[in-house]
C-alpha cells in the first residue's frame, strides 16, 4: 500500500499529507526493497510541497533503517534551500556515521548563512567532536547577531572541545532570560558542558522540573557522594526541585499581592512557566477559600493543560480550611492526576503524589505499594517522591511499617530511588 502511494502522481493524492504518512509507515518493514524505494523518492526532482515534506522523512527513516548506501543521495540535501531538511540531513549522516571531514566542513560552513539553526550546527559539530572548527565556532560566537541559544552551545563547544570553561558563567545569566526556550536551552547547555557547579542556578530558574530532573539526572553518576560532586547532596537537590517552593525560584515577572485573583490564576494557563511562578508564589500566600469561586469558574480549562494541572498541585497542598465536599473534590483530581488517561512521564505526577501525601496521608498508606512498583509507576522522580512523602509525613514507627517495601527497592533500577531508600532505610 505505501508503495502504490509512493507511485501514485502528485495531483492524485487523496491527501497532500499520503506521502508522508506512506514514508512514516515504511519505517516499521525495514529491507532491501523499502530502501530502494526511499532512495528513488530522494531522486524525485519535484519541487511540490508535498514531496518536498516527505523527502525530509525520507531521509531520517533511511537513518533509522541504518541504510549507509543511501548516504551519498542524501549528502545532496545538504545544499537544500530549505534549512530544517539541513537540519534532517545532518541528523541522518551523523546517525549513518559519517565523520570525514568534507563533511564536518560543510557544516561549519553554514554557520555563516542567517537562515539555519546555528544551535543545532554547533552541537553536531561537538558530536563530531570537530577540535578543527573551533576557531569557526569562536568567530561565530563573537558575532553580534548570534542568538543567545547558539551563544549557549558554542559555551558548552568550548568547554567539550577544548576545556575552556571561561565563558560558562555566561549561561547563569541565560537561565534568566525573558525567552523560555533559551532558559531551557541554558540547562541542556550546563548537561553539555558538565558544569555541576552550576546547578544550583538551574533549581532557581522559572523552567518545567523537567529540565530539571534532567540535569540532575545526567551530571550526577553512580557515586552520589557530595565529595565526588562538588560538595553538592544530590538528594537535598532532587527534594528541592520536587517541593518546587516557588519562593525559591528566580522571578522575572512580580505580581503585588494585591493583584487580581482572576488574573492571576489566568497565568497557570500561561505557556512561559516564569509567569505562571510569579503568579503561584502569590496565590500560595492566599485562603484557599478565596481562591475557590474563581478555580470552580476556570476549572474545566486549568485541568485540562498540563502546565497548569502541575501548579494546581503546588496550590493543593494545603486544602484544611475548605469544606469537606471541596477537600473530596481536590482529593479526587489529584487522584485523577496519576491516572492510566495520561503519560506516565508527566511532570505533575510527581506533586501530586506529594500533595496527596500532605493533605491525607491516612488515606494514602494503602496507595504506597502501588505507588513505590515500577511495573506500576515507572517515572522515577513518583517512586522518589513517595519515599520523599513517607520520611516527611511518617513518624519513625510509622515508617518501619513500610520498611519491608522500602528494602525491596534496593533493586530498583534508578540509583536515585535507591539511594532515597537506602537513606530511610538506615534510620530502621
Amino acid at each position: 500500500m505505501a508503495f502504490s502511494i509512493l507511485d501514485t502522481p502528485v495531483n492524485c493524492l487523496k491527501l497532500s499529507s499520503d506521502y508522508y504518512k506512506a514514508i512514516f509507515h515504511l519505517a516499521k518493514y525495514p529491507g532491501f526493497e523499502t530502501e530502494e524505494k526511499l532512495i528513488f523518492f530522494l531522486n524525485n526532482q519535484s519541487s511540490e510541497q508535498p514531496i518536498h515534506i516527505a523527502k525530509r522523512k525520507a531521509i531520517e527513516v533511511l537513518a533509522q533503517l541504518n541504510c549507509k548506501r543511501a548516504m551519498p543521495f542524501i549528502r545532496v540535501y545538504l545544499d537544500s534551500p530549505d534549512p530544517y531538511t539541513v537540519e534532517s540531513t545532518i541528523w541522518s549522516l551523523q546517525e549513518l556515521g559519517c565523520r570525514d571531514k568534507a563533511f564536518v566542513r560543510k557544516v561549519s560552513s553554514l554557520l555563516c548563512k542567517p537562515n539555519q539553526n546555528h544551535r543545532f550546527l554547533i552541537q553536531a559539530l561537538v558530536k563530531m567532536e570537530a577540535k578543527s572548527e573551533i576557531h569557526i565556532i569562536r568567530d561565530f560566537f563573537n558575532n553580534p547577531i548570534a542568538s543567545q541559544a547558539a551563544k549557549g552551545a558554542c559555551i558548552a563547544a568550548f568547554s567539550k572541545l577544548i576545556g575552556d570553561k571561561s565563558c560558562l558563567d555566561q549561561l547563569q545569566d541565560f537561565l534568566k532570560s525573558s525567552n523560555q526556550n533559551d532558559r531551557q536551552s541554558a540547562v541542556q547547555d550546563i548537561i553539555d558542558s558538565n558544569s555541576i557547579n552550576l546547578l544550583p542556578r538551574v533549581l532557581e530558574a522559572p523552567i518545567s522540573p523537567f529540565f530539571k530532573c534532567r540535569a540532575i539526572n545526567s551530571l550526577f553518576t553512580e557515586d552520589l557522594s557530595p565529595e565526588k560532586n562538588q560538595g553538592i547532596n544530590v538528594l537535598e537537590f532532587i527534594n528541592r526541585v520536587l517541593i518546587d517552593n516557588p519562593s525559591q525560584i528566580s522571578n522575572l515577572y512580580h505580581y503585588g499581592s494585591t493583584t487580581d485573583v482572576n488574573y492571576l490564576i489566568n497565568q497557570l494557563l500561561n505557556t512561559d512557566f516564569a509567569k505562571s511562578y510569579g503568579a503561584i508564589e502569590i496565590l500560595m500566600t492566599k485562603d484557599i477559600r478565596d481562591l475557590l469561586p474563581c478555580l470552580k469558574k476556570l476549572w474545566d480549562k486549568l485541568t485540562k493543560d498540563y502546565g497548569s494541572i502541575y501548579f494546581l498541585t503546588m496550590l493543593f497542598r494545603d486544602i484544611g480550611k475548605l469544606e469537606k465536599h471541596d477537600q473530596n473534590k481536590i482529593k479526587k483530581f489529584l487522584f485523577s492526576c496519576l491516572g492510566n488517561n495520561w503519560p506516565l512521564f508527566m511532570k505533575f505526577r510527581p506533586s501530586a503524589i506529594i500533595s496527596l501525601m500532605m493533605i491525607d496521608k491516612a488515606m494514602c498508606k494503602d496507595y504506597i505499594p502501588n505507588w513505590l512498583d515500577e511495573k506500576n509507576n515507572p517515572y522515577w522522580a513518583c517512586r522518589y517522591a513517595v519515599l520523599m512523602s513517607i520520611e516527611d509525613s511518617f513518624n519513625l514507627d510509622e515508617i518501619i511499617e513500610f520498611s519491608p517495601i522500602i528494602q525491596t527497592l534496593n533493586r530498583d533500577s534508578h540509583r536515585f530511588v535507591r539511594a532515597k531508600a537506602l537513606q530511610i532505610a538506615s534510620k530502621f
